[in-house]
């Protein structure tokens, strides 16, 4: 607890002080480090009595939320991947499968990154971005040709 408690006041005394549209400013103060010792017990960022219980329960439906999230990128996996496979031609398929593979780790690597700077222009900008873009996703899986690349026989 004291480690915290000498951060925010570290915060408060040499903090830059940041304004936005909404009033709510920030302070900041950039790499700042924080040690703690964890054989000392897990800290809450709070200084308020945290339940363990109510620790509890958000943690599972924390890691429900994402195993179910889990075993839904599971089941489309294979669907994903079969229906890529099929539009490519044989030469083309490794590309297309390692394509297929490394789009979904790096949508999850990007998108929260990309969705916390457009939630600092305004917080519902993330939610409008999805719109068009599960739009497109949408067009494009329905109404896109076959891409496959023919070999000219000459």
């Amino acid at each position: 607890m004291r480690t915290y408690l000498d951060l925010v006041s570290h915060v408060l005394e040499n903090g830059l002080r940041k304004n936005n549209r909404t009033g709510t400013d920030t302070i900041m103060v950039f790499a700042y480090h924080y040690k703690i010792n964890l054989q000392d017990g897990y800290p809450l960022l709070t200084t308020k009595k945290g339940y363990f219980k109510s620790v509890i329960r958000d943690l599972l439906w924390y890691l429900s939320g994402m195993a179910l999230m889990g075993i839904g990128m599971g089941l489309a996996s294979p669907g994903y991947t079969a229906s890529a496979s099929l539009k490519a031609n044989s030469e083309n398929q490794g590309t297309v499968i390692g394509f297929a593979f490394a789009a979904p780790a790096l949508g999850f690597t990007i998108g929260p990154l990309l969705s916390g700077f457009m939630y600092e222009v305004s917080p519902t900008l993330p939610f409008w971005f999805i719109i068009p873009t599960f739009l497109i996703v949408f067009l494009l899986t329905f109404f896109m040709e076959d891409f496959s690349i023919e070999q000219e026989t000459v």
